[in-house]
């Protein structure tokens, strides 16, 4: 290998647990009080999800922190999303879960950059896919 490449990360697929499965919701906020590797192992939203769910507009509506968020799904179509982590001795890619499905929240009035982000995330998807075929 040459000084200018960077080696490739190895993927480890002995923690992923295949019993279980996510769904992912990106919420606008910050969860500071939590250290980087229990961000995700929160329960502070768990009192979000009432059933039944509101929607309105085919968006599923949310509030947090008193606060009324707005969500569209991002179908990823054929592609696998799975929550990881990366060692910080070796940089290994640690895969913990698969995502079932995959949610984008705004804040109400924000739906521009919902829109946006979306679309940025899927044309970000669509390059990494004709990069790696």
């Amino acid at each position: 290998m040459s000084d200018n490449e960077e080696q490739v990360n190895s993927v480890n697929f002995e923690l992923l647990n295949s019993l279980y499965t996510i769904d992912v919701k990106m919420l606008p906020c910050k969860t500071s009080s939590l250290s980087e590797d229990q961000v995700y192992k929160t329960t502070e939203l768990d009192q979000l999800y009432p059933d039944p769910k509101e929607f309105i507009d085919n968006k599923e509506i949310l509030y947090l922190r008193g606060r009324k968020l707005i969500g569209e799904e991002i179908s990823l179509d054929k592609q696998e999303c799975y929550l990881f982590n990366t060692s910080s001795l070796d940089q290994t890619i640690n895969l913990e879960l698969k995502a079932q499905s995959v949610m984008n929240f705004e804040r109400e009035g924000n739906t521009d950059r919902l829109t946006n982000e979306k679309e940025n995330l899927l044309e970000y998807i669509d390059v990494l896919n004709a990069i790696m075929s």
